[in-house]
């Protein structure tokens, strides 16, 4: 088993992902987004309760990588800038749709 942690900010509780929910055009495609970065989550929660009036919510999710189709970019470069492109136009590249997870690694 390879476990990761993921984390989802937001105002309300997310026990179930609906991971088509998503209707416009996003960085990294139509899709539930989680990081694996608690204080990152956090700032997204705070940033939405602010916004919609409510009070920050982190919903934490224990995730099998194992038994994922992930498509990992490495770092940043040519390939994720096309993907990132491609998604904001709401173009969908073929790897995407016979995904289960996009993954890019850290930069830093």
């Amino acid at each position: 088993m390879n476990i990761k942690i993921l984390y989802h900010g937001s105002n309300i509780e997310v026990k179930n992902p609906k991971l088509d929910m998503n209707v416009r055009p996003l960085d990294f495609g139509k899709g539930f987004y989680t990081t694996e970065n608690y204080e990152q989550a956090k700032a997204w929660a705070i940033k939405r309760a602010d916004r919609f009036g409510d009070k920050p919510i982190i919903s934490k999710y224990e995730i099998d990588l194992d038994k994922l189709n992930i498509k990992e970019f490495k770092l940043t470069g040519k390939e994720w800038l096309e993907f990132v492109c491609s998604s904001r136009k709401d173009i969908n590249l073929t790897y995407a749709n016979n995904c289960d997870a996009i993954y890019r690694t850290s930069s830093r």
